[in-house]
């Protein structure tokens, strides 16, 4: 059978069965819509040969040159139209042309007959091209490629090194006649162009000064040895804080702009005899209470006694960088302190595990009625306290146990404000203003409940004859250089609580330290010295950062900024722990004897088969000799040779279904890394022997402590 269409010949797309005839000859007609067709099976072909292509010429300016002759072109000559056709021997009106003018075109363009054979290029700019060609007929076939000999467009003759030269020479001969001439018309004006030109330089130079005295964003200004200024910039006058010039010029710089008498008398001493300073550093007073660093730059003008007269200076404010610097020295510095304080409490917690767990291990033993009983239960409460104590360390120093989620800080204040209402003293008036669009944050709403009641008790410390305490919220959009550290770089909505007093004020040399661990004010035995610090560990450890500003006598504010979450906010249901029996096999490695001995002892008693490691590497062999048999590995993170990081990335390497619990006195939460390599949760140190029980319990049962419900069981080796 023979397939017929308008691609092969057929005149027009419809026909039917009786349209058709074969004559005498052999030859088909056929009718169409369209036309009438005829087909000769004498000229139908197997082998369709690939198209022919030619270029025909290349046209410039109108006229037609040779493909395959060079081109020398002038540079006015950049516009080329090359001329083509190809014969494919098939459906002509499928033919698709492939071009690139080498020299400007990147890669090969698609042509097809609506280019008409002809491809055009104008504006060329100067350099050697090469036009390439070739043509694909509709069975995919592709003729030879077909090239253009080289054209060349030349330079315009105003780029050439004559031209340039001759116009150096005409210039320099044109330049040399009008020194001439000028030579020879000064000659006779002399007198009067010297006088027209030095007014009017001396009006452009005056205006150019005033220009630039009035419009530089540093302050300048001229004044007398005795301290009276004859003349500032605008800018000397905001810097210095006065509301106009004319009231600046009123004020003696002696009494009223240098806090410290004896810091004038030394500049000015070195201007008498050095005769400038460059780039001082000095702290001027702004207005009452307020004061700027800046730095100075100031000529002393003398008379013919070497005697200075006026005084001409330079001041560029850097109070702004002054402030930066001194928050990045903070920054650092709380972040030296809080590594200290981290390791001290993560040391701490070590010991604090096995007193607490022994304590409590032996409560279980006693009865409340046994004489011993009561002295475990002081130890236990001590051990408690003590606790808490590194608890709000390790909230210092990065650490800290943290159940983040998304929190409203209005339902946080309103909490705590429930706790205040009745325990402050009735002379402190306690005002509230949140925002009810407030959006949440995603924090641990215990540790924000202890950032708002810690600085509200220090509002009350600071209000012993009564105030008034403010706590308020609202949303803020903050630019990235309001925000101090580069850290924060994810988001630039904040949620901010405010929390001020009217009370006494923290002095300049207090506030460097406020944020110190152990730093009080107070007398001893009144205060730990650890509140602020665990507001600033809080806040820092939430990707937040704080403002304070205080006024002796005044009172002091608080800004805290969180980043904004959208999430809603989420409520927490408690559950009370379960004491439950157990069994299977656990690996405890931990490279503190006594740690590692308190937990084997209540396992063991609890019902648990025990295997112990010392460290990482310990641990690995242990698991690789009791593999088929472990069912929970208790994991410590801090370890000599080999610490709890590695040995569960090598561990998740041989098996990646037994279960992990973290059991650690640092780690807050689970770190990204290890939460992909499945672990189970973490058990803060220093934990109890209940919360130890029921936690593995959850773990081996299929439970966790966010739910109550199995989760999908896995298959252990």
């Amino acid at each position: 059978p023979v397939k017929f269409g308008i691609r092969e010949g057929l005149a027009g797309p419809e026909t039917s069965q009786s349209a058709a005839l074969v004559d005498h000859s052999g030859k088909l007609w056929i009718g169409t819509t369209q036309g009438l067709t005829c087909y000769d099976r004498r000229f139908d072909r197997e082998d369709i040969p690939p198209p022919i292509m030619e270029l025909r010429y290349v046209e410039v300016n109108g006229k037609r040159h040779p493909p395959n002759r060079p081109l020398r072109l002038d540079a006015d000559e950049n516009t080329l139209v090359f001329r083509f056709q190809a014969l494919s021997f098939i459906d002509e009106a499928s033919v698709i042309y492939e071009y690139k003018l080498e020299g400007f075109d990147p890669d090969f363009e698609q042509a097809d007959q609506s280019y008409q054979g002809k491809i055009r290029y104008i504006n060329l700019p100067p350099g050697n091209y090469v036009f390439h060609i070739r043509a694909r007929n509709a069975l995919g076939q592709w003729s030879s490629l077909v090239s253009t000999a080289t054209i060349r467009i030349l330079q315009p003759f105003w780029k050439s090194w004559w031209f340039i030269s001759l116009s150096l020479l005409s210039l320099a001969l044109f330049a040399f006649y009008v020194k001439l001439r000028r030579d020879k018309e000064r000659y006779f004006r002399q007198l009067q162009l010297e006088f027209e030109e030095k007014t009017v330089l001396l009006q452009q130079s005056e205006e150019k000064f005033r220009k630039l005295f009035e419009e530089t964003k540093d302050g300048v200004y001229i004044s007398t040895p005795q301290g009276r200024i004859l003349d500032a910039n605008p800018a000397a006058v905001e810097l210095l804080g006065f509301a106009s010039k004319e009231q600046l010029l009123q004020v003696n710089i002696n009494e009223l702009l240098f806090p410290d008498p004896k810091e004038r008398q030394a500049v000015q001493r070195l201007l008498d005899n050095v005769g400038f300073l460059k780039n001082v550093e000095l702290t001027l007073k702004r207005g009452e209470d307020q004061s700027i660093h800046v730095l100075a730059t100031i000529t002393a003008e003398k008379d013919a006694q070497n005697k200075s007269v006026l005084y001409r200076g330079f001041l560029h404010d850097i109070t702004e960088k002054r402030k930066l610097e001194k928050r990045l020295f903070l920054a650092q510095k709380m972040e030296s302190i809080g590594l200290l304080a981290g390791g001290i409490a993560h040391d701490f917690n070590n010991i604090l595990s096995s007193i607490l767990g022994y304590a409590s291990f032996l409560k279980m033993d006693l009865s409340p009625e046994e004489t011993h009983y009561k002295y475990v239960d002081i130890i236990e409460k001590s051990a408690t306290r003590a606790a808490e104590l590194t608890s709000q360390l390790l909230g210092f120093a990065r650490g800290g146990k943290y159940e983040v989620r998304p929190v409203n800080l209005n339902s946080v204040v309103k909490e705590t404000l429930s706790i205040v209402v009745r325990t402050f003293d009735k002379a402190i008036e306690i005002k509230t203003n949140l925002d009810e669009n407030l959006p949440t944050v995603e924090a641990d709403p215990s540790q924000m409940q202890q950032v708002v009641l810690n600085l509200c008790v220090n509002a009350r410390d600071a209000m012993p004859r009564g105030g008034t305490l403010t706590i308020s919220t609202s949303q803020v959009t903050l630019t990235p250089e309001q925000i101090p550290s580069p850290k924060i770089t994810h988001t630039d909505r904040f949620v901010l609580l405010t929390v001020s007093d009217t009370g006494v004020g923290i002095p300049d040399k207090v506030k460097e330290k406020i944020f110190d661990p152990f730093f009080t004010t107070k007398e001893k035995g009144k205060g730990t010295g650890l509140g602020l610090s665990m507001v600033y560990g809080v806040v820092k450890n939430h990707g937040g950062f704080i403002e304070l500003d205080s006024v002796v006598n005044r009172g002091t504010t608080f800004r805290i900024y969180l980043p904004a979450s959208e999430l809603p906010e989420a409520k927490s249901v408690e559950q009370a722990p379960r004491m439950t029996a157990g069994q299977g096999t656990v690996l405890v490695v931990d490279d503190e004897e006594v740690v590692r001995g308190f937990l084997q002892d209540v396992l063991q008693r609890a019902g648990y088969k025990i295997l112990t490691a010392a460290d990482g590497e310990e641990a690995l062999e242990v698991f690789a000799e009791h593999e088929e048999e472990i069912d929970l590995i208790i994991l410590d993170m801090i370890m000599p040779k080999k610490g709890g990081e590695e040995t569960l990335k090598e561990l998740r390497e041989r098996n990646t279904t037994v279960r992990v619990l973290i059991a650690t006195g640092y780690v807050q939460k689970i770190p990204q890394g290890l939460s992909e390599l499945g672990v189970e949760g973490i058990l803060q140190k220093p934990f109890k022997v209940k919360e130890l029980l029921h936690r593995i319990h959850e773990i081996l049962s299929g439970y966790t402590a966010e739910e109550s419900k199995p989760q999908k069981d896995q298959t252990r080796l």
